[in-house]
């Protein structure tokens, strides 16, 4: 009489089945952790970039009297137009054009720029890399945003014309 049940070596395929398949359900696993973790980061780095940006965005809006800052930084960044007071009509106040802030664990470099933009609009560069401080795998974050003249002055009308900078061969009117 022959008994019905299940060979050793039918149990130890079965158990090897079973073994790659949860091995490969546990890289999957190990897999979607890591990326989570990275993506925490990288959120976090993004909420502080944000934070500077929007700081630096407020400084290039900001108004004294009749005067708006956005001139300062847009003849002023990275280096001093040569001419600027006699194209503004005053003489450049002194803004930082470049710098490192901390927020939280995330050192930020940002920077100010003028650009060219297209023809009489003149833009202002503002960009904000950064990395987790003393994490040797901090993932690098960058982001930019560009203020425009229009952003600060009124687009421009037949009674009004345009207050933006002077508009040059190349387009806009930082040279």
């Amino acid at each position: 009489m022959r008994r019905s049940g299940l060979t050793i070596i039918e149990v130890l395929i079965a158990l090897a089945i079973l073994g790659i398949a949860f091995g490969a359900l546990l890289f999957n696993q190990l897999s979607n952790l890591r990326t989570s973790a990275r993506m925490r980061l990288v959120t976090e780095i993004k909420s502080a970039l944000t934070q500077v940006l929007e700081a630096k965005n407020a400084e290039v809006l900001a108004k004294s009297g009749s005067i708006y800052a956005f001139d300062d930084y847009y003849w002023g960044c990275p280096s001093a137009v040569a001419n600027a007071s006699s194209i503004i009509g005053r003489p450049l106040n002194s803004v930082a054009c470049s710098g490192n802030s901390t927020v939280g664990r995330v050192t930020v470099s940002w920077s100010v720029s003028g650009e060219s933009g297209i023809q009489g609009e003149g833009l202002i560069l503002l960009s904000a890399r950064g990395s987790i401080a003393n994490m040797t795998t901090s993932p690098q974050v960058a982001l930019i945003r560009r203020v425009s003249c229009y952003d600060v002055y009124p687009s421009p009308t037949r009674d009004a014309p345009a207050p933006c900078p002077t508009p040059t061969a190349s387009g806009g009117g930082r040279p």
